[in-house]
C-alpha cells in the first residue's frame, strides 16, 4: 500500500452536515454547508433536501434529509481508518408512484490536480488523438444553447466501465478522496465528476445513466442512455456504497490505497478452467494447426483468425506481425522451448523456420527490421517501425540464441539479430533517453511521443545480461527513468495499443517488468518502487467485481466472470485477455516484495484470461472455436451491442502471452488447476 500512516479520518455533523476531517480539517462533505443537497432527480429536475437530523453513536453516523414529497437517510459506518461504508434510504413520501433517478454527491473541499475514472479516464484523457470522451464535459455539447440531460453535458459512465463499481478518485494537496458503488450495483449506478470552486463533486446515480452520450465503440457515440426507478408511494429503497479518504505520499500515487482496500473488500478466488500443462500444448497445438504459414512468400505465423461463411480462417490482409498482436518471434520461441522441454523436432523445425525467413528476408542494415512482413509483400521499402514491435521482436531472438545454446544448436545470427536492434537504439536514443514511437526503417525518427518506446528496454537489459556491454545497461536506464518520471509519474501510459492512440493499459507492462530486471541487475531500490507503480497502474484497469449476464449471451455459455479481467484503454471499452501476461509481471513482483496482494491479483487475472479458451469444443452463437482459440475482445458493457458478447476474432498475441508467462515462470504449481 503507498499510502503513509496519519491520523484516522473522522467523520462528525458540521452545522448538522456529515463531514469527513482530518485533524479537524474538512475534507470532503455529503452536503452543502447550507445542509441541502440533491438526493434524486424527477424528470431531470433535482430535487433538493434539506437536513433535519443527525446523531453519532458508537462509530456510526446518521443523518436524516426531507424535502417535497421525500425522505433521505444516511447511515455511515466506518470499515478501516480511511474508508467508509454508507447506506442510503430514499423513501417516497407522497402520495402516488414516482420515476426517479437515485444520487448521492460527495463534495470534496480541497484543490484537485488529478483525478481518474479507473479504465475510463485519467485526468481526463487529453493525450492522443482519439475521439474517446475526454475532460469531464461533453465538448460536442459545449456550444449548445441549452443541456436538458442528466449531468448538465457532464460525461456520466455507467458503473460498469469502471473497473471499480462506478468509481471516481480525486487528487490533490496530499490527499486522494474515492467514491464508488458496491459490487450488485455495478451494472445499475453511473459515476461522474463535477468541478466546483476549490473543488470537486464526485456522483454517484441509480439506475444505470450514460450521459449526454454513450460510447459504444471506438470514436462513436449512440445516444444517451437514462434509466428511472419507480417508486410507489410509501415504498423505499436503499442502496449501498463506498467512500475512501487518504493521505496520497507521492504525487498522485493515493490511488494505490483504494485500489489496495477494494481488492480487500471484494477479493474472491477465481478457479482456473485448465491446468497449466494443458494451456501449454493448447497454445503450442493453436501456432501450429491454425496460425502456421509456409509458403514461398512467408514462412511464419498468422495474426489470427477471423469469420468467412461461418468458417475460421486466417485474416487475409495485415497478416504478419513480429511482436504486438501477431507475436511471430514469441510464438517461434515458444515452438524451440517446446523442443527443450518435449523433444518435438516439428516444434524445432517451423520455429527456426520461422526465425530464419524474418531474419533473412525482413532485416535492414542498420539493424532494424520489419515489424509487419505486409509492408516487404507490397514491396514499401522504408515503413514506419514502431519501437512496441522492434522491443518484442529484439527480446524473443536473443531469447532464441539462448535456446539454440542449450540445444546444443548455436544459432549467433539469431543473437547478432537482437543485438542489432539494441545496438540502433543504444547510439540513437534522444538526450533524455526516450527511444520514439515510430522510425522508418533508413533509421530517421517519425514520431518521439508515447510511452511505447519503453519495450525497448527489456530487450536493452537482455543484451546487457548476455554481452555485459555497459552501453545496453545505461542506455536501459536512461529510457527507463525518462518514462517513468515523465508517463508513469503523470498515471499516463500511452501508445502501446497500436491500434488506438491514447491512455492504455499495456504501455505500462515494461515498465513493469523491466524495472523489475533493473533491479534484480543493479540492486536500486528505484526500480523496485518504480515497477510497483507501474503495476498499481495496471491494476487499475483490473476489474474488482463479478458482472451477470443473460442465458442466451455467450458470456453466460461459457460462464464468463469477470472479476480479475483487465480492460484495453480509454479508446476501447471492453476486457481482453492481457492478464495471461501481465500475471507475469505481479508473480514476480509479489516474489520479490513478499506482498501477498500482488499474487492474488495474478493468479486472479490469470485464470481470468483463460475464460473463453477454446478446447476444441467451445462453441458459441452456433460456431465452434478450435483448440488454443480465443477471443480477442469480451464486451463487458455496452460496446457495439449489447453487453455479453465477443469479438469473433481469434487473433495470436493471447496464445503467444500465454506461452510466454509459462516460458518465465517455471514454478507452475503456482497456476495448478483448481476445480470451480
Amino acid at each position: 500500500m503507498i499510502t503513509d500512516q496519519f491520523p484516522a479520518v473522522d467523520i462528525v455533523l458540521f452545522e448538522g452536515v456529515p463531514t469527513f476531517t482530518v485533524e479537524l480539517r474538512p475534507l470532503a462533505r455529503l452536503a452543502r454547508i447550507s445542509g441541502e443537497l440533491v438526493g434524486l432527480y424527477q424528470g431531470h429536475m433535482p430535487m433538493v433536501l434539506r437536513v433535519i437530523g443527525g446523531t453519532v453513536e458508537n462509530n456510526t453516523v446518521n443523518v436524516h434529509y426531507a424535502g417535497p414529497g421525500w425522505t433521505i437517510s444516511d447511515q455511515i459506518r466506518r470499515i478501516t481508518p480511511g474508508l467508509f461504508h454508507c447506506q442510503r434510504t430514499w423513501r417516497n413520501e407522497s402520495n402516488r408512484g414516482q420515476e426517479v433517478v437515485l444520487t448521492c454527491g460527495l463534495e470534496r473541499l480541497t484543490d484537485v490536480s488529478f483525478y481518474m475514472i479507473p479504465a475510463v479516464s485519467y485526468n481526463g484523457n487529453h493525450w492522443g488523438g482519439g475521439l474517446e470522451p475526454k475532460g469531464l464535459l461533453d465538448a460536442s455539447l459545449l456550444s449548445s444553447q441549452k443541456v436538458t440531460c442528466l449531468g448538465k453535458g457532464r460525461w456520466v459512465f455507467g458503473g460498469d466501465r469502471s473497473s471499480l463499481p462506478a468509481c471516481t478518485i480525486t487528487e490533490g494537496n496530499g490527499y486522494v478522496v474515492g467514491l464508488y458503488a458496491a459490487p450488485e450495483d455495478a451494472s445499475h449506478a453511473a459515476c461522474s465528476l463535477e468541478p466546483v470552486v476549490d473543488g470537486m463533486i464526485h456522483w454517484l446515480y441509480w439506475p444505470l445513466q450514460e450521459q449526454p452520450r454513450t460510447y459504444i465503440r471506438r470514436d462513436a457515440y449512440a445516444p444517451g442512455i437514462s434509466h428511472t426507478l419507480n417508486l410507489d408511494a410509501g415504498s423505499s429503497c436503499t442502496r449501498s456504497f463506498f467512500i475512501a479518504i487518504h493521505r496520497s505520499s507521492g504525487f498522485h500515487h493515493g490511488y494505490c490505497t483504494i485500489l489496495d482496500e477494494a481488492w480487500a473488500q471484494f477479493y474472491h478466488e477465481v478457479p482456473a478452467r485448465y491446468p497449466p500443462q494443458q494451456l501449454w500444448a493448447l497454445g503450442i497445438q493453436f501456432a501450429k494447426e491454425s496460425l502456421w504459414v509456409e509458403s514461398d512468400e512467408f514462412v511464419g505465423f498468422s495474426i489470427g483468425l477471423t469469420l468467412q461463411d461461418g468458417q475460421w480462417v486466417q485474416r487475409p490482409f495485415w497478416r504478419y506481425e513480429i511482436g504486438w498482436c501477431g507475436q511471430g518471434a514469441g510464438l517461434a520461441v515458444a515452438l524451440l522451448q517446446d523442443y527443450l522441454w518435449h523433444g518435438d523436432e516439428d516444434s524445432w523445425r517451423r520455429g527456426e523456420a520461422a526465425l530464419d525467413f524474418w531474419m533473412n528476408r525482413g532485416r535492414f542494415p542498420n539493424g532494424l527490421f520489419y515489424t509487419n512482413f505486409d509492408y516487404a509483400l507490397e514491396g514499401i521499402l522504408n515503413p514506419p517501425l514502431d519501437t512496441c514491435n522492434l522491443g518484442w521482436g529484439a527480446y524473443h531472438y536473443l531469447c532464441a540464441w539462448e535456446m539454440a545454446e542449450k540445444a546444443s544448436r548455436p544459432r549467433p545470427e539469431w543473437l547478432n539479430m537482437g543485438l542489432g536492434v539494441c545496438n540502433f537504439f543504444s547510439r540513437h536514443a534522444a538526450p533524455d533517453g526516450k527511444l520514439g514511437r515510430f522510425w522508418n526503417a533508413e533509421g530517421h525518427l517519425l514520431d518521439v511521443d508515447g510511452t511505447i518506446g519503453s519495450f525497448l528496454i527489456w530487450p536493452l537489459i537482455k543484451a546487457y545480461r548476455i554481452t555485459h556491454e555497459r552501453s545496453y545497461l545505461q542506455a536501459a536506464e536512461q529510457a527507463y527513468r525518462a518514462y517513468a518520471e515523465d508517463d508513469l509519474a503523470r498515471v499516463q501510459c500511452t501508445a502501446g495499443a497500436l491500434d488506438t492512440d491514447c491512455i492504455d493499459k499495456e504501455s505500462a507492462w515494461p515498465l513493469l517488468i523491466a524495472g523489475l530486471d533493473l533491479y534484480e541487475v543493479t540492486g536500486n531500490p528505484y526500480y523496485l518502487c518504480q515497477a510497483e507503480l507501474a503495476a498499481y497502474y495496471m491494476a487499475s484497469w483490473q476489474r474488482h467485481y463479478t458482472l451477470t449476464y443473460p442465458n442466451d449471451t455467450p458470456a453466460a455459455e461459457m460462464s464468463y466472470d469477470t472479476f480479475g479481467g483487465t480492460s484495453v484503454s480509454v479508446q476501447h471499452h471492453h476486457l481482453n485477455p492481457w492478464g495471461a501476461l501481465l500475471a507475469l509481471g505481479w508473480l514476480r513482483l509479489a516474489a520479490i516484495t513478499g506482498k501477498e496482494i500482488w499474487r492474488q491479483r495474478a493468479l486472479a487475472t490469470w485464470h481470468q484470461s483463460t475464460m473463453g479458451l477454446s478446447d476444441g469444443s467451445l462453441t458459441l452463437k452456433g460456431i465452434t472455436r478450435p483448440p488454443g482459440g480465443q477471443d480477442e475482445g469480451f464486451f463487458h458493457t455496452r460496446w457495439g451491442g449489447e453487453p455479453g458478447d465477443v469479438s469473433d476474432w481469434l487473433v495470436a498475441w493471447p496464445t503467444a502471452l500465454r506461452l510466454i508467462t509459462l516460458m518465465h515462470w517455471p514454478k507452475w504449481n503456482d497456476l495448478e488447476f483448481k476445480a470451480g
